[in-house]
């Protein structure tokens, strides 16, 4: 009888004496999967938003938004707000989809009521469409300027002065969905340079003026969307 078979038939039969088992060493990873002290998996809270006041006009939401870099308006809701005039800014927007836009510059110190503070917020103008339930981003500036504190598990975003602090209770509805089109995630290129390649699919040399005073940019169609942000 072959040795393997054999072996197996003492098995089967609990006839094989086994030797006595010694002591195992495990890593940290083994020990605390067989100790099952993983903590608990959590599912998506979704969107983190709060309200606030601009000009007397109040927002339900606003999307609070790490991902980006700069505070957003479209340009219809600053058409409509009547606030002071745009200023022109050589900025770049890279959006979640890799594109590129430029906005129509910055709104510089807007003062956004947020509970019982009010805050100095410097907004991006783009044109882009407005979405109605959350018509604002607000970025990291936004977030750093209040010095906020975001507690995901419990879905409350603390809001603090030097003396006093607000607690907003932010947890969004997990199954609702949130369409930013592709204003999702954004970065901010400062100082740009732009390199066009001159054919049907990119922006000519004319399409993009560069005054004495500055960059004066023209309002752009869709051939906006493929300037590269990272031409040197």
């Amino acid at each position: 009888m072959p040795k393997f078979a054999k072996f197996l038939k003492e098995i089967l039969a609990n006839d094989r004496k086994c030797d006595d088992s010694g002591n195992v060493i495990v890593n940290e990873l083994c020990s605390t999967l067989m100790h099952e002290n993983l903590p608990p998996k959590l599912k998506d809270p979704g969107i983190f938003t709060i309200p606030c006041m601009i000009n007397e006009t109040y927002f339900d939401r606003v999307l609070c938004d790490l991902g980006a870099s700069v505070n957003l308006m479209p340009s219809s809701l600053y058409e409509k707000l009547g606030l002071k005039e745009v200023k022109l800014s050589p900025i770049s927007l890279q959006l979640a989809d890799r594109t590129s836009r430029f906005p129509k510059g910055i709104v510089e110190d807007v003062l956004v009521k947020v509970g019982e503070f009010v805050f100095p917020v410097d907004f991006v103008v783009m044109d882009m469409e407005e979405d109605f339930e959350i018509p604002l981003i607000f970025g990291r500036p936004f977030l750093a300027t209040s010095k906020a504190l975001i507690d995901v598990p419990k879905g409350q975003m603390i809001i603090k002065t030097e003396d006093k602090q607000v607690v907003f209770k932010i947890l969004d509805d997990p199954n609702s969905t949130f369409d930013g089109g592709t204003c999702i995630r954004i970065d901010a290129t400062n100082p740009l340079v732009v390199k066009c390649v001159q054919n049907e699919n990119y922006l000519s040399k004319e399409d993009i003026p560069i005054s004495s005073n500055g960059p004066n940019y023209k309002k752009k169609g869709v051939g906006a969307d493929l300037v590269d942000s990272s031409l040197k």
